[in-house]
């Protein structure tokens, strides 16, 4: 069991002031729809986030604010340090913040880190600190760890680089591989790149890099997994073929078995496909997913029966969306909505007191009562000759 319970954020891509969300939910969900949770101690938290808000209001800031932390944390080169992601519009000496709190097992993290800047940009780590079980792990600023091996310990600390701590005592110590894994998993199943952009689409490298898992004796349970879902919503693949020099063929159902070339699928299937291998490996290092615009490729029936798989198997989800109709199935604790004007604000529903939770939300969301929708007033719509 593993899964996210808050996040602070400050400084950061469209973020200028420090926003701080929660992932609990309310006495209805709790009461109502326990298998839509997670339980930790007395305390729910949501396997489902999801983030409305109209385009370029700051839902895929938030996003990436656990894809930095899991580009920081798993980081092995001191050079190799993410480019800079500080809010540009803000004053620049405040640094940017991130903090994290998430259960691993059956215990509870608290992660902090402070970049180091130098006008807009981010250029390493100036602080940070790591809490397990509310015990203080290490202080980078304080030259403080807890670990048994004093050489080791003075080394790095005297001679700190742009990696995290975390990465620098992973093969030290149990806890902190389990962190590495968790983050780990996270940089590599998310749609968001290594440049903060999101792949919303079919790559050319897809075919060879799927063909390469697959063919791996240790990876047949995914390629059964793959097919079943498939199979379960109506897309009749019976099996996905290895070929010579990474190339994949599809058999379907069909009296000769047909055989097709992967590529001349369609790219919503290969969308799907490579999403079911997100989950089926964020399943296997037990942690989370992470994906902007989830329903970009997927029909608008598909996403409600992701969610339930990912609920089915206790993965936690955050991602944005601007599908507005699959509120309908989601409660209230499972949606955060978010406005930008001058700076970013975020309204998790189960805090508002418009509606009830047992009521449409949708009905609300489509009459404005929440606010957070696209203002479209007096449309400029003269295309002007050069």
């Amino acid at each position: 069991m593993s899964f996210i319970t808050k996040l602070k954020i400050k400084n950061f891509f469209s973020i200028q002031n420090s926003v701080e969300l929660f992932f609990d939910v309310d006495n209805y969900t709790k009461e109502n729809y326990r298998d839509r949770c997670f339980n930790f101690g007395d305390n729910y938290f949501s396997k489902v986030n999801s983030f409305y808000g109209a385009n370029g209001s700051g839902k895929t800031t938030i996003l990436k604010a656990l894809v930095i932390l899991s580009r920081i944390i798993t980081n092995e080169l001191s050079n190799n340090f993410p480019i800079s992601f500080k809010n540009k519009f803000n004053r620049k000496n405040i640094n940017s913040e991130l903090a994290i709190e998430f259960i691993l097992d059956d215990d509870i993290y608290f992660y902090e880190v402070v970049f180091e800047s130098e006008d807009y940009k981010n250029i390493g780590i100036k602080q940070e600190r790591l809490f397990i079980n509310n015990k203080k792990f290490f202080d980078r600023k304080r030259k403080q760890i807890n670990i048994k091996n004093k050489e080791l310990k003075d080394i790095i600390l005297n001679n700190l680089s742009k990696k995290s701590l975390i990465q620098e005592f992973v093969k030290f110590d149990n806890n902190l591989f389990k962190i590495y894994n968790f983050f780990y998993s996270i940089k590599n199943t998310t749609n968001i790149r290594s440049a903060y952009i999101t792949n919303l689409g079919v790559q050319i490298y897809d075919e060879s890099l799927i063909a390469s898992i697959l063919q791996e004796k240790d990876f047949l349970a995914l390629k059964k997994f793959i097919v079943n879902f498939l199979n379960s919503i109506g897309i009749d693949i019976i099996d996905l073929e290895v070929k010579k020099e990474d190339t994949l063929k599809i058999y379907t159902k069909h009296k000769n078995k047909k055989q097709l070339d992967f590529r001349l699928e369609s790219d919503g299937t290969i969308i799907l496909i490579k999403l079911l291998m997100d989950i089926y490996f964020t399943k296997k290092f037990n942690s989370i997913l992470v994906i902007d615009e989830l329903d970009s490729m997927l029909h608008t029936f598909l996403v409600p029966a992701i969610l339930y798989l990912l609920r089915e198997n206790n993965i936690q989800i955050f991602y944005s969306t601007h599908n507005i109709y699959n509120m309908q199935f989601l409660t209230k604790s499972e949606i955060f909505l978010i406005e930008k004007n001058i700076d970013t604000k975020i309204i998790h529903l189960k805090d508002d007191n418009i509606s009830k939770p047992y009521e449409n939300i949708l009905s609300y969301y489509e009459n404005s009562a929440f606010g957070r929708v696209p203002k479209i007033e007096n449309i400029y719509t003269k295309i002007l000759d050069e």
